[in-house]
Formats: C-alpha cells, structure tokens, sequence
C-alpha cells in the first residue's frame, strides 16, 4: 500500500498535534525539529501498519524519514 501526502499531514496533524497549515512535502520535519524522536517511532508505527511491513531501524535516516516527499519515496520502494 502506498502513503500520499494527504495521509502524512492528517496524521500529523491529528494524531501527533503538529500544526500543519504552513507544511509542504519538502518541509524539514525532524531536522527543523517540527518532530522529534519520540513523534518519528509513532510515525513509523502508523507507516508500518499502513504499509504491512516492518521498517528496519537502519532505515530511520534523515534521508529517508526528514520530510513528506523523503517518506513517500522511501515507502513506494517497500
């Protein structure tokens, strides 16, 4: 299954209280600090019930997980 950006920020929004209005795909999400540690292995919990599947600890990079577009790219390869 796949995530869209839509997904994303109503879980954000939603799920993890994060004001949303201003995000756009590319926003920096942990590196600007707009989530920390704790809301990242929420959001990864929410991913991986999304998608079916595990994600490995090795994966939880600023490449793949520090904005929208980054996550969707790295979940479309799962």
């Amino acid at each position: 299954m796949s995530i869209t950006f839509d997904d994303l920020k109503a879980y954000l929004e939603d799920d993890l209280g994060i004001g949303t209005a201003q995000l756009e795909e590319e926003t920096p999400l942990y590196s600007s600090g707009l989530i920390d540690s704790i809301s990242l292995i929420q959001l990864v919990t929410f991913l991986e019930k999304k998608i079916g599947g595990k994600i490995k600890p090795t994966d939880l990079t600023l490449d793949n997980f520090d904005s929208a577009a980054r996550i969707i790219r790295f979940v479309g390869t799962r």
